[in-house]
C-alpha cells in the first residue's frame, strides 16, 4: 500500500478491495508517479480509479462512513469528471481522497477496442480512449484486478497518445481571446466586475493553461492537463503567461484581460511554430 501506517485513506482502499462489486482498483496521480519532482508530498491527495458495477452506490457516503471512525469523514462531494464519469472528492480528518467511479459497462468497450486494435485503425477510437490516457499516462499502480488490468493499462499508455489540440483549433484560440476580451470590457463598462472576473478566469486563463499544456506536450516536456505543478515545472516567463493578477476593480481587470489576450497570441505562435518544426524534422 502507499503508506506504512493505517490511515483513513488506507481503510477506504481496503474496503474497496474487499467489495465484490469493485472489479478493479487503480491508484494514479502523484502517489503513483515515479518522477521525484511531481510525486506526492504532505499536501497531496490520493487518486483512485474504481471500476465497479454500480457507481451510483459508491457515490453515496454511507458505505465509507461504515468503514471509518467517528469524525474521520468531514466532507463528501460527488461531481462530474473528465470523460463523463463521476468523481467523488472525500475530505478526511488528515487526508483527501478522490474516487473516479467508472462502470464496468463503460470500460468494457475500451478493453474490447484495444483487444481488436481499433486504436491503430480509427481516430475516433483514439479520441474516446484519450481521457483514460490523460489519467493513467503519468503513472499508475493496480491495487485490485490482477495482471489483465496491468496489461490493459500498459497497452493503453504505450499505444495511445495523449489527446492533443489540432492546429486549426490552436489558430482559432487567438480570435476567441479577442472576443472574450471585448466581452469583459463590455461587462466592465456596465460595472459588472464580478461577471468580468469570472469570465477572465473561466475562459481566458483556462485557454492559456490549455495552450501551455499543448506546447509542453508537443515539446515532450512534463506537463499536466489541469495546470498542476506549474510553479515547479515552468520558467518564470512561462508562468507569467498563465498568471492572472487582478484586483476587483475596473482598471485592474481590464489590464489583466489585455495581458491574457496577449499571452494567448504568444502561446498560439509558439505552438504553431513547434508544429512547423516537427513537420520539417519529419
Amino acid at each position: 500500500m502507499v503508506t506504512e501506517s493505517r490511515t483513513g485513506a488506507h481503510a477506504l482502499v481496503e474496503a474497496l478491495q474487499r467489495r465484490p462489486d469493485v472489479v478493479a482498483l487503480t491508484l494514479f496521480g502523484s502517489f503513483a508517479r515515479e518522477d521525484r519532482a511531481t510525486t506526492a508530498d504532505g499536501d497531496s491527495d490520493m487518486d483512485l480509479q474504481v471500476i465497479c458495477h454500480w457507481p451510483e452506490v459508491l457515490s453515496q457516503r454511507d458505505w465509507a462512513e461504515s468503514v471509518l471512525g467517528e469524525g474521520e469523514l468531514l466532507a463528501w462531494s460527488p461531481r462530474a469528471a473528465l470523460g463523463g464519469v463521476t468523481k467523488v472528492s472525500i475530505l478526511l480528518a488528515k487526508e483527501e481522497v478522490d474516487l473516479v467511479l467508472v462502470s464496468v459497462g463503460r470500460i468494457r468497450w475500451a478493453r474490447w477496442g484495444m483487444a481488436l486494435g481499433l486504436h491503430h485503425r480509427f481516430s475516433w477510437a483514439r479520441r474516446l480512449l484519450g481521457p483514460l490516457v490523460l489519467v493513467m499516462g503519468p503513472g499508475y499502480r493496480v491495487l485490485k484486478g490482477g495482471s489483465h488490468w496491468e496489461k490493459f493499462w500498459h497497452q493503453l499508455v504505450h499505444e495511445v497518445s495523449e489527446p492533443s489540440i489540432g492546429d486549426r483549433k490552436i489558430q482559432s484560440a487567438e480570435d476567441a481571446a479577442l472576443v472574450d476580451l471585448r466581452s469583459i470590457q463590455r461587462k466592465l463598462a456596465r460595472g459588472e466586475l464580478r461577471a468580468a472576473q469570472r469570465w477572465l478566469h473561466n475562459e481566458m486563463a483556462a485557454r492559456n493553461f490549455e495552450l501551455m499544456h499543448e506546447l509542453r506536450r508537443r515539446r515532450g516536456e512534463v506537463s499536466f492537463f489541469d495546470g498542476r505543478r506549474v510553479e515547479t515545472i515552468l520558467s518564470e516567463e512561462d508562468i507569467s503567461l498563465v498568471t492572472i493578477d487582478a484586483s476587483l476593480d475596473r482598471d485592474s481587470l481590464s489590464a489583466a484581460a489585455e495581458q491574457a489576450a496577449a499571452a494567448t497570441r504568444i502561446l498560439v505562435a509558439r505552438v504553431l511554430a513547434e508544429s512547423r518544426e516537427r513537420r520539417a524534422r519529419s
